[in-house]
């Protein structure tokens, strides 16, 4: 037995065919929160044992559907200095020259979230700038905006962060370290160590360590500490700014 499927945006298609080259055929429809449901069904209305069968392949236009409708995931790119214009500019040419109302498609990717970083190769592959990794880490600014409490932050709830050197701490941020073999166990247990202190003494208090923060408050911590460019750069200061997300405005 051998099974062909293809999911579309609104139909699910299979045809198979056995070692007596007799054809089965079904159509079901498409069932984007689970792609699979569909094809099982449409493997029970040709009435099919999927475990007969020796081949099996399947196609799909739904990454195309994404990317033609503009529902995919929001899309940064990092490329090499001096290059960021070029995913846009392509080959430069004009597909229409004569069609004056011709309009070339928007970049999936637009020109504030294509960033650049310094480093070059030779055409053969070998190296001529190596990359830094502090280079890559500096379109973060800092670490701040990617760590578990961001939201906690953002609804006013009082913070305990550590004060660290960003030097070595962004390079190291979610570094290989951090991968469970590699991890140095001795300081891992230490750090778990006062972790647990530290929210064993928080969970004793009897008060609040400190108030909840106004938005006018944590307007003023943001930008205090840069937190807004970050904001900004990943796309989050206009649902701040429009109460979308943590404490609404006043």
């Amino acid at each position: 037995m051998r099974i062909a499927v293809d999911i579309g945006g609104t139909f699910t298609d299979l045809v198979a065919v056995n070692d007596s080259g007799q054809l089965f055929r079904s159509k079901s429809l498409t069932t984007p929160d689970d792609l699979a449901r569909g094809i099982q069904e449409c493997l029970s209305a040709a009435t099919i044992d999927v475990a007969s069968a020796s081949f099996f392949v399947h196609g799909s236009t739904v990454t195309i559907n994404a990317v033609l409708e503009r529902k995919g995931a929001r899309t940064g790119l990092i490329t090499t200095k001096g290059f960021r214009d070029v995913y846009e500019i392509g080959r430069g040419n004009r597909p229409e020259g004569y069609n004056l109302f011709f309009k070339r498609p928007v970049p999936l990717v637009p020109r504030d979230l294509r960033l650049e970083v310094d480093e070059r190769l030779y055409a053969t592959g070998e190296v001529l700038k190596p990359l830094e990794s502090w280079d890559v880490n500096n379109h973060t600014y800092d670490a701040s905006f990617g760590t578990d409490n961001f939201d906690f932050l953002l609804s006013g709830v009082p913070n305990l962060v550590a004060n660290q050197d960003p030097a070595p701490y962004l390079p190291e941020y979610h570094a290989e370290s951090d991968v469970f073999e590699r991890v140095n166990l001795a300081q891992a247990k230490h750090n778990d160590a006062i972790a647990a202190v530290l929210v064993w003494g928080l969970a004793e208090r009897t008060q609040r360590l400190a108030p909840r923060q106004t938005r006018a408050e944590l307007d003023q911590l943001i930008r205090k500490t840069k937190l807004d460019e970050q904001m900004k750069a990943f796309g989050q200061w206009e649902a701040w700014m429009a109460g979308k997300r943590a404490v609404p405005p006043p």
